[in-house]
């Protein structure tokens, strides 16, 4: 008789403990989650500012507006589950503020950098978000055409294609030359 009440004694401390524990379980799958989602939400701001044509003053998905050269911004989205984007942030998911500056333009006049974070849930205010994500990029905004990232090297490989049509025909007419000179 003692042995089964010492045994139920040590499952009753076993179930205790289990139901301690799974609420803390539940609490970080759902952060871990959260943090996800926040990561997909914060690629899809950076690659909508990274990838806005150069001439453009806003980004085109989220609206974002670009300082002037030497200046800086800041601008508060919210974004529902799907990453689309409300104005309303009690019905929003997430909350993202984007912080961005040009350098002067006595520098690099199209050399952005963005400081982006994600937070939830969206009506907290800054430093008392449940959880949050964020980053710093920088991207060059002149190096892009219409949308479309552009290197330098590619710019002069395009220039260099129209060059050697020129070329070509230059070269077959040798190549002619060179044939009759084997006869």
């Amino acid at each position: 008789m003692v042995e089964v009440a010492l045994a139920l004694g040590i499952v009753g401390i076993c179930i205790a403990t289990m139901q301690g524990l799974i609420p803390a379980g539940i609490r970080v799958a759902r952060d871990s989650t959260e943090q996800t989602a926040c990561t997909t939400m914060m690629a899809a701001v950076a690659t909508d500012l990274r990838y806005s044509a150069s001439g453009s003053s806003s980004s085109p998905r989220f609206g974002i507006a670009f300082p002037d050269s030497g200046s800086s911004s800041a601008t508060n989205i919210y974004l529902m589950e799907d990453g689309s984007q409300t104005l309303d942030a009690k019905n929003a998911r997430f909350g993202v503020s984007v912080g961005l500056s040009n350098a002067p333009s006595s520098t690099v006049s199209s050399l952005t950098s963005a400081k982006i974070k994600v937070f939830w849930p969206s009506t907290a205010s800054i430093g008392k978000e449940q959880g949050s994500v964020e980053t710093l990029t920088a991207f060059n905004r002149e190096m892009q055409k219409g949308g479309k990232y552009r290197s330098k090297k590619e710019s002069s490989d395009n220039d260099d294609e129209h060059d050697g049509e020129h070329e070509g025909d230059d070269d077959s007419h040798h190549g002619d030359d060179r044939e009759g000179d084997d006869d």
